[in-house]
């Protein structure tokens, strides 16, 4: 046994003496560029991963190198661009001389400088037409023998059916009576005398002021929206003169033994079309609410050829003013959407009044106020 491994240490001892090495059975044909590494075999537990350096996404990279980084344009995405809508055919957007940019949006009415409408509601029930007063009269100061002129400090709104008075001292906003006459009311005027003309389309009525009752005084030969007295001073003639507005155009009505005569009369200037009225008062002025290529606006205008003087007031986009009434400093608006606002024209301040639970097509005023 001694033996034995006596030979075995000799054999170890001459190995080692001999500088012999063993090797493992490695192929080294492999590409260099190639390490095992890069593929590291996870399921043998515990074997040590190399950190990968420069490893390329699997996603395709366009050569394109100008491109943002993707990464990039999540966290911080572009602004949205900006697609600017067609212009309308019938609005045109871009600045005129002298027109500025008009508000957002209606000023509250805890802002106002004057007294807030208070509306009394009356119970009013609608009435059954006379079928005498649907035919033609002639003779008009027959007529106003019979019925009752405005009253004092008083400008007058109504609906489509239903006539409205409004005090200028105490805003107090009352309902008068249901028109009784047959259609919608598009437009009031009040001449000098205080007498109500309303109009219907393409129907001319002198009206009650203290109950509505109205009597046919002709056919217009065409429609309206507008309807509204020229005073005499500012015409320079005798007296009133009645005109209609559609579009742009003003006609005048003339009242003769056939019933009404349409005359053309003048126009608003270019790009200039009726919102809803206009009234002209002694001393005062005459002023309309117009679309202005598309922006509603208070202006002044020359009665006798319609054109603008001046720009009183630029208004909110949505503020459809139908009716227009005015006073010795002040214009009433009276809109579709039931607001009642109130302009100081000499420094273009804009009181809003309050909005009322109905709609408003018109309104109106005497061309020689009354003030009691």
């Amino acid at each position: 046994m001694q033996q034995i491994i006596s030979n075995i240490l000799f054999i170890v001892l001459l190995v080692a003496s001999s500088g012999c090495q063993f090797s493992p059975n490695i192929d080294t044909s492999q590409d260099d560029s190639e390490s095992h590494f890069d593929e590291p075999n996870n399921n043998l537990p515990g074997t040590p991963q190399a950190p990968v350096e420069n490893q390329q996404d699997p996603i395709t990279v366009p050569e394109n190198t100008d491109e943002t980084n993707q990464n990039e344009e999540t966290q911080n995405p572009p602004p949205s661009p900006i697609v600017e809508e067609a212009p309308s055919l019938e609005e045109d957007d871009s600045e005129q001389p002298g027109q500025t940019t008009p508000p957002e949006e209606l000023p509250p009415t805890s802002e106002s400088t004057s007294p807030l409408v208070n509306y009394i509601d009356n119970i009013i029930t609608p009435a059954e037409v006379d079928p005498a007063k649907t035919t033609v009269i002639h003779d008009i100061e027959q007529v106003k023998s019979q019925i009752s002129p405005a009253i004092a400090n008083t400008v007058y709104a109504h609906g489509p059916r239903i006539l409205y008075s409004l005090h200028v001292g105490t805003h107090e906003l009352r309902q008068i009576a249901y028109f009784k006459l047959e259609g919608s009311v598009t437009d009031i005027a009040l001449d000098q005398d205080g007498y109500i003309f309303a109009i219907t389309g393409n129907q001319l009525f002198v009206c009650d002021a203290l109950d509505a009752t109205c009597f046919l005084l002709g056919n217009t030969q065409g429609g309206s929206v507008g309807l509204s007295f020229l005073s005499p001073i500012a015409t320079g003639l005798s007296g009133d003169i009645l005109v209609a507005q559609s579009g742009s155009n003003w006609s005048q009505l003339v009242l003769n033994e056939s019933g009404v005569s349409r005359i053309d009369y003048g126009a608003f200037d270019q790009g200039i079309s009726i919102a809803g009225d206009v009234f002209s008062i002694d001393n005062v002025g005459t002023y309309a609410a117009v679309y202005q290529n598309g922006h509603p606006k208070i202006i002044e205008v020359d009665p006798l050829t319609g054109s603008t003087t001046r720009i009183v007031q630029d208004l909110h986009r949505s503020a459809a003013v139908w009716g227009v009434a005015g006073w010795t400093d002040k214009i009433y608006l009276f809109t579709s959407a039931g607001h009642i606002l109130l302009v100081h024209p000499e420094t273009g301040h804009l009181d809003n009044l309050g909005k009322m639970p109905f709609s408003f097509w018109g309104a109106g005023v005497m061309t020689q106020l009354l003030v009691f």
